[in-house]
């Protein structure tokens, strides 16, 4: 009885609690209710901006008193405190409102009864628009992103995913990320045209024709302006309009057809003063007389329009324009001779961003203050004008201290360059980088000689050498500390953004699918992107190798020269001046050469020459005229020792062993000197992180190409291939049929040496190169499908395996520099079209004396001295012998033939085994005849 009066009183119990608990609910969703229409009636409500504020603060103190819990509607409260308190347009305020922003994804974001994870959508994009107004770009990206995502999976109706992208890509505009920005905007325009949004489809055009001219993409620039221009017609835009107009004078100013840029300027300019739109007429006023003082170098007009810019500057209070109004006053200064003009004008484009060096130009900001800038691009451009405002200085006055203040500020805005580039993920955005940073390292290293200082000229020569190849690797070496699973899944991204890119290469514009298409790649793209965002937050050692910047001192690779016995070639060049530093184990020179005593074009003409088998054997002696003239240009004055030496070269690649000694062409280099060719010092000294191998030697030889008609066959190559792998024991050999692109793929990195007699097509366009196998090609971008690899030397017995996209300061964009970006350390690859008897004899020799232990280096160059002595009256000629170079790693391979270790063990345990045997056998005879004799014995 006792037990069933007791639970009776428990469930009793436990009803009023439930009863409690259920009145509790109804009464907090009724006040709930009560001031979410209160909210919504202030929303609503035409007040001025304090007393809203006001209002919606009443209304959170409300919530609060009354012990509310934090639901939905609290975070709705947050959020509106938050978009009102940016309103007020201070950078306190909008501090306030992303603490408020954040309040409120929390609660909608926790997975509680009563949140609302749809609405974080909301919260994310005023947080994109809050970071990017404060120009923490970075941010704003990763804000921008989550409320893509999150409208994807909830499906908001309010939030427009065309507007956010458009927001996102304009600030990646900002940021000098423009392939990004692009790759966006290409989203963008495919959904708006799908929405039929035609007004925001011809702000969307605009936006990316500014991103096409950044990188010179001025057709598809013009393309998207004149689609705009009919869009904006029609709906009678007049901003648009006029944008237009003005992007297509800047279009005009790239084509230097200045007369036509400053018509259109002009009719811009009278346009936009009837807008009153004061910010978008001082940016106009800027850009023309940008034109004016870089273009028809009108001083006087170009001053006048950067005082009007800020001008109109000051009505906005917008720091941006007034920085850049400044900073151009400063460079017509400059090109004006009045140096203490521009100090003034370049300081206070430093103040107007809020970044204070003091009042005196030596003085500058720490790395610490300028890391908090947005506009890093502005504040860069001012740092490196300002290298060059104290470089000539210093020329002009000759006081010490101009120079030391002018590598203090070198140093500076190198850290600066460094920081942007690993904020960019484009290539193209990179490249663009590399190429408007070219004139900084100009300045900086002019600095260095002018200092006598080896061991900066050195720092700044490597820090402007392929970055871009620096930064690959890098992440090859970050992935290798990544979990094994989420190893695999970077890869599975990475896959995926190269199959839809092929699947995007094969459709022409024209085609059904290729938007759909487009929109797969794109958003393939993306995936990685977070993907590998999310990496960098959760593993801090893939973020440190990562973006690890390190460059060696100039000590180090003495040291590295020293054991190796080799000197080192750096040279810098531009159009008007080159320097080449000389670096041997105990001595270092940075010789300067003037457009006087240097003729880029001659580089040019040298390997056109070389590179032709008719005019070399027809015009040799132009050729060695030629060639003797570039050897006293840029090699004998630097008084290298015979031996080994490493060239890095810049904006050139020459063979260098090709040139002649004296003018009658008999001697060449190649008979004293040993050449080898690296992208840069870091990666010359690089330990590489290979794996073990299943073999020495994989050779792939496809002989004809059944896909492709029109490809000639190498039916010598078949045998070719056969002679070259028989100096080693452990090998594999992929002929005809067998040589296919996916046994390429997955074989090519789990061998020593890797060895391709094929043809290859290759330009020095944008065009992609391509490595023509039995069955099918492989792209360049392919090539980032190899993993692990176990190779250390892959041999391209193609044609021009070395040739590609000249991109300045990062080399040549080619096969062989694809193989290095996937962590091979040697490529041995050809320079023009090859001559099939002199590339299969060379390559026969190459192996033989590799086998034989000899560094990588200096068997290519036994292996052409013996063709050259062997090959008869004509082929001495360079274009024969000089068309393959070393790239890369030069020590000696360690094949497993060489180790007899093993064959020394089973050769004894085989011994002791038939020992055995005889011991056994034997004994057993001896057995059997006592046996017999003692039966004879009996007998």
């Amino acid at each position: 009885m006792k037990i069933f009066l007791s639970g009776i009183i428990k469930i009793i119990s436990l009803g009023i609690v439930a009863w409690a608990f259920c009145l509790y609910s109804y009464g907090q969703h009724a006040a709930d209710t009560v001031i979410l229409n209160k909210l919504i009636g202030i929303e609503k409500d035409t007040v001025p901006l304090p007393v809203k504020l006001q209002q919606v603060l009443n209304l959170k103190k409300q919530y609060e008193d009354r012990k509310l819990a934090e639901d939905s509607v609290y975070a709705r409260i947050l959020h509106r405190i938050g978009q009102l308190k940016f309103s007020i347009n201070d950078n306190v305020a909008t501090k306030d409102a992303i603490t408020f922003t954040v309040g409120a994804v929390r609660i909608n974001s926790a997975g509680k009864t009563y949140s609302s994870p749809a609405f974080c959508v909301n919260s994310y994009t005023n947080l994109g628009n809050y970071y990017r107004s404060l120009q923490m770009y970075d941010v704003a990206a990763t804000y921008y992103d989550s409320a893509i995502i999150k409208r994807k999976r909830f499906n908001v109706p309010r939030i427009s995913e065309v507007q956010l992208l458009l927001d996102k890509g304009q600030m990646l505009y900002q940021t000098g990320d423009y392939q990004k920005a692009i790759e966006d905007f290409n989203t963008a325009i495919i959904k708006a045209r799908i929405d039929q949004d035609s007004i925001t489809l011809a702000d969307l055009l605009i936006q990316r024709a500014q991103s096409y001219i950044r990188i010179l993409r001025l057709d598809d620039a013009s393309n998207d302006v004149i689609a705009a221009n009919k869009l904006s017609r029609l709906f009678k835009d007049t901003v648009e309009i006029i944008n237009g107009m003005f992007i297509m004078a800047d279009i005009l100013v790239q084509k230097k057809d200045f007369t036509k840029a400053l018509t259109l300027y002009s009719d811009v300019l009278t346009a936009r003063l009837r807008t009153k739109d004061d910010s978008r007429i001082a940016d106009d006023y800027i850009m023309l007389g940008h034109f004016y003082n870089e273009n028809l170098h009108d001083y006087k007009k170009a001053k006048q329009c950067f005082f009007t810019a800020i001008k109109y500057g000051q009505k906005t209070g917008n720091a941006d324009v007034l920085s850049r109004a400044h900073l151009n006053l400063g460079a017509v200064s400059f090109y004006q001779h009045k140096y203490k003009e521009a100090e003034h004008y370049y300081i206070a484009a430093l103040q107007d961003l809020k970044i204070t060096a003091g009042r005196d130009i030596m003085s500058n900001p720490s790395a610490k203050q300028l890391s908090l800038v947005g506009n890093k691009e502005q504040v860069i451009i001012i740092l490196a004008n300002k290298t060059d405002l104290l470089l000539n200085q210093f020329k002009q006055l000759r006081q010490r201290n101009y120079l030391s203040a002018c590598l203090q500020t070198a140093l500076l805005t190198d850290t600066l360059i460094t920081t942007t580039r690993f904020e960019q993920l484009g290539e193209q955005s990179k490249l663009y980088w590399r190429e408007r940073t070219r004139a900084f390292f100009t300045y900086a290293i002019e600095a260095c000689w002018l200092a006598a200082d080896t061991k900066l000229a050195f720092y700044f020569i490597e820090k402007s050498r392929a970055a871009l190849l620096n930064d690959k690797l890098n992440e090859l070496s970050a992935s290798s500390r990544l979990p094994f699973a989420e190893a695999e899944m970077e890869l599975e991204y990475k896959i995926s953004v190269i199959l839809e890119q092929q699947k995007f290469s094969s459709l022409k514009g024209d085609e059904i699918g290729f938007e759909n298409q487009q929109l797969k790649l794109l958003q393939a793209k993306t995936d990685l992107e977070h993907y590998v965002r999310s990496l960098e937050k959760k593993y801090p050692v893939y973020y440190q190798n990562k973006y690890a910047d390190e460059v060696p001192s100039l000590g180090v690779l003495q040291k590295h020269l020293l054991i190796n016995k080799q000197s080192f070639l750096h040279y810098f060049m531009n159009d008007t001046v080159a320097y080449i530093l000389t670096i041997t184990p105990g001595n270092s020179k940075l010789v300067k050469l003037s457009k006087e005593n240097f003729n880029n074009r001659q580089l040019i003409d040298f390997l056109q020459l070389t590179s032709n088998e008719p005019t070399t054997i027809n015009q040799y002696a132009s050729f060695a005229s030629l060639s003797y003239l570039i050897y006293n240009m840029v090699f004998r004055p630097l008084n290298i020792p015979a031996g080994r030496v490493v060239i890095c070269s810049d904006n050139f690649l020459i063979p260098f062993e090709a040139l002649c000694t004296d003018n009658t062409g008999r001697n060449f280099l190649v008979n004293d000197y040993i050449f080898s060719y690296v992208y840069s010092a870091r990666l010359l000294m690089k330990l590489y992180n290979l794996f073990p191998a299943e073999g020495d030697f994989v050779g792939f030889a496809p002989v004809s190409f059944k896909a492709y008609p029109n490809v000639p066959d190498l039916k010598p190559s078949g045998y070719a291939l056969k002679q070259s792998a028989r100096y080693y024991s452990n090998k594999k050999l992929l002929r005809n049929d067998e040589a296919t692109r996916n046994k390429f793929i997955s074989a090519v990195s789990r061998y020593t040496i890797v060895n391709v007699f094929s043809h290859a097509q290759v330009d020095s366009t944008e065009n992609e190169p391509v490595l023509y196998m039995y069955d099918s090609t492989i792209r360049l971008s392919e090539l980032q499908l190899i993993r692990k690899p176990a190779t250390e030397l892959v041999v391209l017995s193609a044609c021009q395996t070395n040739i590609g996209k000249n991109a300045k300061g990062e080399g040549i964009f080619s096969l062989a520099r694809e193989f290095a970006s996937v962590g091979i350390p040697s490529v041995a690859a050809t320079m023009w079209k090859a001559d099939e008897q002199a590339i299969y004899a060379i390559s026969d020799k190459f192996h033989e004396f590799l086998s034989q232990g000899l560094p990588k280096d200096v068997a290519l160059q036994k292996a052409k001295l013996h063709f050259i002595n062997k090959g008869g009256s004509e082929k001495p000629v360079p274009y024969y012998w000089a068309n393959m170079i070393l790239i890369g790693n030069q020590e000696a391979i360690k094949l497993s033939e060489n180790d007899h270790t093993w064959w020394w063990m089973a050769g004894l345990l085989l011994a002791c085994f038939l020992l055995i045997i005889i011991i056994i056998f034997c004994f057993h005879r001896l057995r059997s005849y006592d046996k017999l004799s003692g039966n004879i014995i009996k007998r």
